[in-house]
C-alpha cells in the first residue's frame, strides 16, 4: 500500500505524529496477536460490546446471559489479554478493529 498526496503539508509535525501513532498501533497489534488468537468467538463478542461502551446489564440483555456471566467474561478477558482495566480492553479491541 502506498500513500500519495498532492496537497502541501502545512504542519509536518502533525503528520509525523499521525504516522508515529499508526506505527505504534501496528506494533501493539503484532505484539498482542497471539493473545487475540486465544480468545473465543464469544469472548470477542463480549469484548466488542465492552469496547463499544455497553454496560454489563446491556451486554447481558443483548447476549441473553446473566450479569454475573458478563462479569466473568470481563475477568477472563483481562487475564487473557493482560489488560488491567476497561480502558486497556478498549485499546486492545481497537487494535484488532473490533470497534
Amino acid at each position: 500500500m502506498s500513500l500519495t498526496s498532492s496537497n502541501s503539508i502545512k504542519d509536518p509535525g502533525f503528520v509525523n505524529s499521525k504516522i508515529e501513532r499508526l506505527i505504534g498501533e501496528e506494533v501493539y497489534a503484532r505484539s498482542n496477536f497471539q493473545k487475540y488468537q486465544k480468545l473465543t468467538e464469544r469472548e470477542i463478542e463480549v469484548l466488542t460490546l465492552i469496547a463499544k461502551g455497553l454496560t454489563n446489564i446491556s451486554i447481558s440483555e443483548r447476549l441473553f446471559i446473566s450479569i454475573e456471566t458478563v462479569k466473568s467474561y470481563r475477568k477472563i478477558l483481562k487475564k487473557k489479554t493482560e489488560c488491567r482495566n476497561t480502558v486497556e480492553l478498549v485499546i486492545f479491541a481497537q487494535a484488532f478493529d473490533l470497534i
